[in-house]
This record gives structure tokens, C-alpha cells and sequence, in this order.
């Protein structure tokens, strides 16, 4: 878990760097911007506390057609989304998606509006769009209105837009007067 690792790089043991024995001091002061970054993460006082440094959910297939992402606890502004997104993004592209397999898989992205207006995300989703087909992937990306999207900070978001072979608009029905 991150936390050991944060532990050994607050609190490391001198170790042998080639031939060269190194101190506790230098072990320390070469970690610290590691072990600062970390504390974010691994502090249960800061505010990305246990995003990641917990067990996987137990009984989780992550080789599974459908895997569920439950991020509504998160905060809508601020590092975690972007953080989250950073690590989810690749395993979904490398991990989950493996080229070549005949697996078919089905990526649902609810609130779409708030993870495509970060550019890496709206970058790697666009790509999903594009190559769905070869990546053996259906993409959904749900919103409820399109003016949530923030185009002006991603305008990879509008190309999945132009890209998308078929969406479905909801309008309010209005009652009849009688």
C-alpha cells in the first residue's frame, strides 16, 4: 500500500547505493518531495486520504466486460477527479483494453460533463471514439446537458461530440392544457 511506502520514505534504513553505503539523512532528504506529495495521499487528515492507499475491493474482476468506477463521493473540484482520472485513464487504455483480445467491453462514463472537461481525459476518451470499434469498445458518455460541457478547456470533448454515431436528446414534454 502507499503508506509503506510513504513510512519507508520518512523513515528509511541506510542502504548500499552501488558501492556506496548511503545515510538515513541523504535516504530522507532524497525522498522528501516523494514522501510530501505522498502525505496528501496517505494522511487520513488531508483531503485525498484513502483514494489510494486502501485494498481493492474484494471479489473485483478486473478483467470484467463491466467495471464500475462509483466516484460520487468525490469532490468536484479540486486534485482528486484529475488524480483519480490520471490513473484510471491508463489502466482502462493498457490494462483493461488489451488490442487483440475478442473481448467486447462497455465503458459507461455518467456526469460526463465534469471528467471530459479535464483535457487528458477528454484526450483519451476521444481516442476510445475513434478506435471503439478496433478496440472492441462501446463508449457512453451520459450528461444531461451539453452546455456542461466545457469545450473552451477541452476541445477534445466537442471532437466526441462530432464523432459520436448516435445521440439520444430527451426533451422535457410539456402538459397539455384541457
Amino acid at each position: 500500500m502507499l503508506s509503506d511506502i510513504h513510512d519507508a520514505l520518512t523513515n528509511p534504513e541506510p542502504a548500499m547505493l552501488g558501492r556506496r553505503q548511503v545515510g538515513v539523512e541523504d535516504m530522507v532528504e532524497w525522498g522528501q518531495p516523494a514522501s510530501l506529495a505522498m502525505d496528501q495521499l496517505c494522511s487520513p487528515t488531508r483531503d485525498l486520504a484513502g483514494l489510494f492507499n486502501g485494498p481493492t475491493t474484494p471479489g473485483i474482476d478486473l478483467d470484467a466486460r463491466l467495471i464500475v468506477f462509483d466516484l460520487t463521493r468525490l469532490p468536484r473540484e479540486g486534485e482528486a477527479m484529475p488524480l483519480l482520472m490520471s490513473v484510471i485513464g491508463p489502466w482502462l487504455r493498457y490494462a483493461w483494453i488489451k488490442g487483440g483480445d475478442s473481448i467486447k467491453r462497455t465503458l459507461i462514463v455518467e456526469e460526463a460533463w465534469h471528467i471530459l472537461s479535464h483535457r487528458p481525459v477528454a484526450r483519451l476518451f476521444e481516442e476510445f471514439v475513434r478506435y471503439g470499434r478496433r478496440l472492441g469498445l462501446s463508449f457512453w458518455a451520459i450528461l444531461h446537458h451539453l452546455g456542461d460541457l466545457m469545450v473552451e478547456e477541452a476541445p477534445e470533448a466537442a471532437a466526441i461530440l462530432k464523432l459520436t454515431a448516435t445521440r439520444v436528446l430527451p426533451r422535457t414534454l410539456r402538459r397539455s392544457r384541457r
